[in-house]
């Protein structure tokens, strides 16, 4: 019996040579102190798809994704988390890849640079 809170990965095989990939899970307290601060690091990771990490890495300098972002959605009580991209099938594994380890180099601290975190408060404000 599958319960609400299980790990997994879902695949959904229809025919053509594109992909949807949805990373996620849940996320925080839509009342957490530090809701501006993930405001701000989502930006960076995801929030533009122009500027942020997973931009620059997945769709610019590899041109792996159509589209990618990330989201905090934090307007439910627990909101989620989740990361997009649209890529061709062949892509489909290179992007979950590249877009898990970016992920894990920003909860390892490793996705600002001074620089980073003053561009992303001036384009929020």
């Amino acid at each position: 019996v599958k319960k609400e809170w299980d790990k997994g990965i879902y695949l959904i095989n229809k025919p053509g040579g594109q992909s949807t990939i949805v990373i996620g899970h849940y996320g925080d307290k839509r009342d957490n102190p530090d809701k501006f601060a993930l405001i701000l690091m989502n930006y960076r990771l995801g929030g533009d798809i122009f500027s942020s990490k997973l931009g620059e890495e997945v769709r610019s300098n590899r041109g792996w994704a159509y589209s990618i972002y990330s989201r905090f959605a934090l307007e439910t009580v627990y909101g989620l988390f989740y990361a997009i991209a649209q890529t061709k099938t062949a892509s489909t594994s290179d992007v979950i890849g590249l877009v898990a380890k970016i992920i894990s180099d920003f909860h390892e601290g490793e996705g600002f640079s001074g620089s980073s975190l003053g561009a992303a408060k001036s384009a929020i404000l």
